[in-house]
């Protein structure tokens, strides 16, 4: 195995060093015991490297081109071979990543034997061979009789689809909604996992939300499991998994707005899920130089123009659902005109007004010379630089400004134009802050989240900044509570929000002594009087005030609720003391 793998480095053209440093690692590895946490000793591998070891997926690669020089000489002097449907004019005969491999072939035994033939040799040459406990063949369109045969030239098992293939499932129909059971699975096991059970308001908001990241970047998710992976974020973020109604303090909707427009930065997981899938069609339209991207072209969009190609029923799903975006992103997609020869003339956005398309008749556009297949190019040189007469009759506004000019010397370029964007290059946040639209940004966000605060304190003043905290005011209007139902701190009348932050006498001689202490001399005393403060932007002005304003409001709610459900009260003056200690520290 240790000189074939030499002899690939060597035919490789790695450079010379590097072919030493690998080698030689090959050569030199060795190993040690751990036992009851002491390690013992070295010993030299015989064979291999240690697992985990940072060059094996590198060495893995070395490896794989082996495989692929061996199957390629196999296919140049076998006497047939037939390629998999859609795969020759590619030479598309096989992808790998890391241990995984797919082979392509057509349904014939004598491109089975040639590929049979390769794995032999590869496994002559390497020592290395499939797990044929682990490897099935997927058929498609094969006679039952040619199946048997194929089975018994390569003894695997006949595989159905769906499979799961680097975390999700790869299926040539539809997936249903069972399908994402894996995703939903390890959502609720990360959920409910013991340490997420102890974290407090401000923890769950900083939670890792992204375990659907990577499903999302490559299906369209179903309504249905969209919903149900929201619902289990509402609920672990508001009642720490439990399923259960009226925990809700703020709706969803303004969750997911950004942190300076009164949000906590969640994202809307449906038009999230667009904005990840609109990275493949930028790549589309920039020929991106990957595998699929040169597929997608070759054999679904041709030579016509990727927004206005019809699905078809035997085509991919996933590809399918891409296409179905794409009137809702096609705004988005402007190009720069340079030498005007790459860019659809009837399909594509070269001028600030849209695409042709939309402003005029195929009628008038086939009246001036020209076709499905023009390009920018042909319209300008033919029109000598001005719109055609017979288009500005039929709408005068959306050729208004002149035609844009060719440069020779350039070549055309995509861009993402956004609300607030012109002519940048695409990034998933570029486009995720032009589909989720202008938010109005709130000033008193600047109070509760700012560099250096305590999360858990700034969730408290933030669901306070929205009345939103469960005083026995907002009890009331949904809840029957005794007539004796006063506040726990000074028993007077019933709490709220401006009672307690901070009219009550015990909550008003704790916040005195913390203005006097950070120097917030003259604010306020009312809770409504702070909120327009806050939202006029005359808040806190120091790091200290602002950290005293956010631990007053969390220390004051803790202990009302302490004495609430608990029957615990400290004095006043070891609450102001816990405060100071907080921030100070």
């Amino acid at each position: 195995m240790h000189e074939w793998g030499s002899h690939v480095l060597f035919i490789g053209s790695k450079p010379d060093l590097i072919r030493h440093w690998i080698d030689e690692m090959l050569r030199t590895s060795s190993f040690s015991i751990s036992i009851n946490g002491d390690t013992h000793g070295f010993f030299k591998g015989a064979r291999g490297l240690r697992q985990g070891d940072p060059i094996s997926p590198y060495l893995c690669t070395i490896v794989m081109e082996g495989f692929s020089m061996i199957l390629k000489q196999c296919i140049v002097e076998a006497e047939s071979f037939t390629y998999h449907p859609h795969c020759q004019d590619l030479s598309i005969t096989h992808l790998c990543f890391a241990d995984d491999l797919f082979v392509f072939t057509g349904g014939d035994l004598e491109s089975v034997e040639v590929l049979k033939r390769a794995l032999d040799l590869f496994r002559i040459r390497s020592g290395l061979e499939p797990n044929l406990a682990k490897s099935d063949v997927f058929f498609c369109n094969v006679l039952p009789e040619n199946r048997d045969v194929i089975l018994q030239t390569l003894p695997l098992h006949a595989g159905t689809f769906p499979i799961r293939y680097l975390g999700v499932p790869l299926s040539p129909t539809c997936l249903r909604v069972g399908d994402f059971n894996p995703l939903m699975d390890r959502v609720k096991q990360r959920i409910h996992n013991w340490k997420s059970k102890f974290l407090s308001f401000g923890g769950r908001k900083q939670f890792d939300y992204s375990m659907q990241l990577y499903w999302m970047s490559v299906f369209v998710l179903p309504s249905s499991v969209i919903h149900d992976l929201e619902k289990l974020f509402r609920d672990f973020l508001w009642a720490q998994g439990e399923q259960s109604r009226g925990k809700c303090k703020v709706a969803w909707e303004t969750v997911c707005k950004p942190i300076n427009c009164g949000g906590l930065g969640f994202k809307r997981l449906a038009l999230w899920n667009r904005t990840l899938l609109t990275k493949h069609i930028w790549d589309i339209l920039t020929h991106r130089k990957t595998l699929w991207v040169d597929w997608i072209w070759n054999h679904r969009i041709m030579h016509g123009s990727f927004w206005s190609i019809v699905p078809r029923q035997n085509w991919s799903w996933s590809f399918r659902k891409l296409l179905g975006i794409r009137s809702s992103m096609r705004k988005f997609f402007v190009y720069k005109v340079g030498d005007g020869t790459s860019i659809n003339a009837w399909e594509d956005i070269w001028f600030s007004n849209g695409p042709l398309s939309s402003l005029i008749s195929f009628r008038r556009f086939h009246a001036s010379g020209f076709s499905l297949d023009s390009v920018v190019v042909d319209v300008i040189s033919h029109c000598d630089g001005a719109w055609p007469q017979i288009w500005m009759e039929s709408n005068t506004d959306a050729f208004s400004d002149p035609m844009p000019v060719l440069d020779v010397n350039s070549r055309d370029s995509l861009s993402w134009r956004g609300p607030d964007l012109i002519g940048t290059s695409f990034t998933v946040q570029q486009a995720w802050r032009s589909l989720d639209g202008p938010h109005i940004i709130i000033p008193w966000t600047k109070y509760v989240w700012f560099k250096g605060n305590i999360p858990k304190h700034s969730f408290c003043l933030w669901s306070a900044c929205y009345i939103r905290l469960p005083t026995q005011d907002r009890i009331l209007t949904w809840k029957e509570e005794p007539p004796d139902f006063v506040c726990s701190l000074c028993g007077v009348e019933q709490d709220s929000h401006d009672h307690l932050f901070f009219r009550c006498p015990y909550a008003i001689d704790v916040w005195r002594k913390v203005k006097n202490e950070v120097g917030l001399h003259g604010f306020h005393e009312s809770w409504s009087l702070i909120l327009q403060d806050l939202v006029s932007g005359q808040g806190p002005g120091s790091l200290i005030q602002k950290l005293a304003l956010a631990a007053s409001v969390y220390f004051i709610w803790m202990e009302r609720n302490n004495k609430l459900f608990k029957g615990i009260k400290r004095p006043s003056v070891q609450v102001f003391k816990e405060i100071r200690k907080v921030i100070l520290d």
